[in-house]
């Protein structure tokens, strides 16, 4: 079965969050657990939400999704993770914690700000450890991975030996 069938008469979710904290945004499909299509969740059941525009940012590049809420005054969704199906439309993942949501509902979507500056802050470590890696050990350093989150970030590179504890140091004096 083509899953992009799903997406097939709906817009791509309009990213909002360089610039924006929230949304007013509406629903536009909504999945269950079993990846099914349905008109509502109601309270305690978790599920899928797509919206027709997001502040939230899409897992992507070893970069961890946005989490936070939407919500109106018939319910709240809390937001566990946010990741990209066919790289336009932005899945919500989480939990109604309150009342029931349900297909075409006019929304606020709001990210956990907090954990967005902390996860931002890891994302532009990334790229000072990088050029600092590179000062340091050669041009001849490429980035293979990375993963970046709220709480720390992993960056594998490729160098053709281990790295010596003096140069360690030198990159962190660098990033730092």
């Amino acid at each position: 079965e083509n899953d992009l069938v799903y997406f097939k008469n709906i817009n791509p979710t309009e990213f909002l969050g360089y610039n924006n904290e929230r949304s007013e945004s509406k629903i536009i499909q909504i999945f269950n657990l079993d990846n099914a299509q349905t008109d509502f969740l109601n309270f305690d059941k978790e599920g899928y939400i797509v919206l027709n525009q997001t502040a939230f940012y899409g897992e992507s590049g070893g970069q961890i999704g946005d989490s936070g809420k939407i919500e109106n005054q018939d319910f709240t969704f809390e937001v566990k993770n946010t990741t990209k199906a066919f790289g336009s439309y932005f899945l919500h993942f989480g939990k109604v914690t309150k009342g029931s949501c349900k297909l075409n509902d006019d929304v606020t979507a709001s990210i956990n700000i907090n954990k967005r500056d902390l996860i931002k802050n890891n994302h532009s470590s990334t790229h000072l450890l990088h050029a600092a890696l590179r000062k340091i050990l050669g041009n001849h350093v490429t980035q293979k991975g990375s993963l970046v989150n709220d709480e720390k970030l992993r960056f594998d590179f490729s160098h053709n030996e281990p790295i010596d504890s003096r140069f360690i140091k030198k990159i962190e004096l660098l990033v730092n």
